[in-house]
C-alpha cells in the first residue's frame, strides 16, 4: 500500500493565502499602534501569528497523506493532532467538493474537499493542491463515476437549463437589496462614528463625501459581489447527485447527493421578492460542510417564484408541490407583545449614552423579539412548513420525519411560544408566537 502526498504546488498556494493574511494584518497593527502605542508588542505578536502559520502550512503538508488500496481509502491529516481516517467502501461520505483559484489554474492543480455524514464530530478532509491524475484515483473511491475526462474537463450532460441567471437579475436584486435602508440612520450619523475611530486611524476622511461614496459603494459592491458568484452558474441533474459548477474567478465544483437532501429552503430578499424571484436551496443532515463553498448548498438561484414547484417536480419529486406562499400570522397576541417588546428596547436603549450605539442596540434587539412573531409553522400530512424572516423571507419545507421534539413555553401564560427542533445535526430551531 502506498503511501501518498499532494503534490508540492502546495506551497505556493499556502504562501499565497500566508501573504494575503499578513497584508490582512497591517490595518489591525495600525490600530492597534495608534491605541496602544506599543509596536515593539504588537511586532512580537504579528511575528509569532506568521511564523506559526509557516510552521502550520509545513506540517499540513508533511502530515497529509492517503492511501488506496481495493475500494479502501486511508488518510492522515492534522497539524499537531494527526488522525487516521478509514474510509470504507464510500461509507459515511455526505459528499466531496472540488475548488480550483486562478493560482490552482494557473498551476494546473485542484483542491478537494471530503464531507462527512456527522460533520459534527468529524472535520472535513482539505486537500489544497492534487494533480488530476491524484484527484481521479482519490474520487474513484468515493463515486463510481469520473469528475473528468482526462483533460481538466468536467464530464457533466444533463444540465438543468431552467436556471438562467441574467444580468439584469444580479444587478436589480442587488440595488433593491433589503440591506441598504437599515444603513441609512448610520450614514446620516457617520461623521460621529469617524470622530470616535479619528483618534486611532491616520487617514484623514471627510464625512459627507464618505457618506455619499458609501451609499454609491454598497449597492455596487453588492452587485458585483453576486456577478463573480453567480455569472457562470450551472447545475446538473447526473445520476443520484446535483452537481453545480460556480464562480467566476475562484471556480467552486460541488456535489450534492440527493439520498443527503432533508429538506428545502426558499430564499426571497426584499429585491426578489419584489421582482417576483426566489433562491432556493437544499437542507443537509450536516450544515457545516457547504459553509466554505460559494453556492451555499443553493441548487436553482434567481428563478420566478411561480416555476419553483415546477422545478421540484421535476428534479425533486419527492417535494412535488409542496411550496406555496404562507402568509404572515398576525394576531392580537403578536400585536401586544410587539408593542411591549418595543416599548421595553427603546427603554434600555435610550440609557446609553452615545446615539449612534442607540440605534445599533435597538436593531439588534427588535431582531431577537421579532423573529417569533414574524414566524408561521403549518403542517400537513407529508411535511412542516415554516415560514421566518423579518425583511428577508425563508420559506421551509422539512419533512415530518426531519422533525424532532415540540417545546411550548408562555410568558405570564399570556404569549406562548412553540419551539420546533429538528433531528438534523445541528439542529434546525423555529419559534412562533400563538
Amino acid at each position: 500500500m502506498e503511501i501518498r502526498r499532494q503534490s508540492k504546488c502546495y506551497f505556493i498556494i499556502q504562501t499565497k493565502e500566508l501573504i494575503l493574511k499578513t497584508l490582512g494584518l497591517f490595518p489591525i497593527y495600525q490600530f492597534l499602534n495608534n491605541w496602544l502605542n506599543k509596536p515593539f508588542f504588537l511586532q512580537i505578536i504579528i511575528g509569532l501569528i506568521i511564523f506559526g502559520g509557516v510552521i502550520r502550512s509545513i506540517l499540513g503538508y508533511f502530515n497529509t497523506t492517503y492511501a488506496l488500496e481495493n475500494n479502501n481509502m486511508i488518510v492522515h491529516d492534522g497539524i499537531l493532532d494527526v488522525r487516521t481516517i478509514h474510509i470504507s467502501n464510500h461509507q459515511g461520505i455526505i459528499n466531496y467538493r472540488i475548488y480550483n483559484s486562478w493560482l490552482h489554474k494557473l498551476l494546473n492543480v485542484q483542491g478537494l474537499v471530503i464531507n462527512f455524514k456527522n460533520g459534527d464530530e468529524q472535520e472535513a478532509i482539505k486537500f489544497t493542491a492534487l494533480s488530476l491524475v491524484q484527484l481521479n484515483l482519490l474520487i474513484k473511491n468515493i463515486k463510481e463515476f469520473e469528475f473528468s475526462d482526462g483533460k481538466n474537463n468536467q464530464v457533466y450532460n444533463n444540465e438543468i437549463l431552467e436556471v438562467n441567471i441574467t444580468w439584469n437579475k444580479i444587478w436589480l436584486t442587488g440595488l433593491l437589496s433589503a440591506n441598504y435602508f437599515l444603513l441609512m440612520p448610520l450614514l446620516l450619523d457617520f461623521s460621529e462614528i469617524l470622530a470616535y475611530f479619528a483618534k486611532y486611524i491616520s487617514i484623514t476622511l471627510e464625512p459627507k463625501l464618505t457618506i455619499i461614496l458609501l451609499m454609491v459603494t454598497l449597492p455596487f459592491f453588492t452587485i458585483i459581489t453576486q456577478f463573480i458568484k453567480y455569472a457562470r452558474f450551472k447545475i446538473y441533474d447526473e445520476y443520484d447527485v446535483f452537481a453545480i459548477e460556480n464562480g467566476l474567478v475562484n471556480r467552486d465544483h460541488h456535489l450534492i447527493e440527493k439520498d443527503n437532501i432533508n429538506g428545502i429552503v426558499v430564499d426571497q430578499s426584499v429585491g426578489m421578492r419584489l421582482l417576483g424571484l426566489c433562491s432556493v436551496s437544499v437542507v443537509m443532515n450536516n450544515v457545516h460542510h457547504a459553509a466554505h463553498t460559494q453556492a451555499k448548498n443553493m441548487i436553482f438561484p434567481y428563478v420566478d417564484v411561480k416555476h419553483v414547484n415546477f422545478l421540484l417536480d421535476k428534479y425533486l419529486p419527492e417535494y412535488s408541490g409542496s411550496f406555496r406562499h404562507i402568509a404572515l400570522n398576525m394576531t392580537l397576541t403578536k400585536l401586544i407583545y410587539t408593542g411591549m417588546m418595543i416599548s421595553l428596547a427603546c427603554l434600555i436603549s435610550l440609557h446609553i449614552s452615545v446615539p449612534i450605539w442607540v440605534y445599533i442596540v435597538v436593531l439588534l434587539i427588535l431582531r431577537v423579539i421579532l423573529i417569533p412573531v414574524m414566524t408561521t409553522v403549518l403542517s400537513n400530512k407529508k411535511s412542516i412548513m415554516i415560514r421566518s424572516g423579518i425583511f428577508n423571507l425563508k420559506t421551509y419545507i422539512l419533512p415530518k420525519s426531519k422533525v424532532g421534539v415540540y417545546v411550548e413555553t408562555s410568558l405570564l401564560n399570556v404569549f406562548k411560544t412553540k419551539h420546533v427542533y429538528t433531528d438534523l445535526t445541528p439542529s434546525h430551531h423555529f419559534k412562533q408566537l400563538d
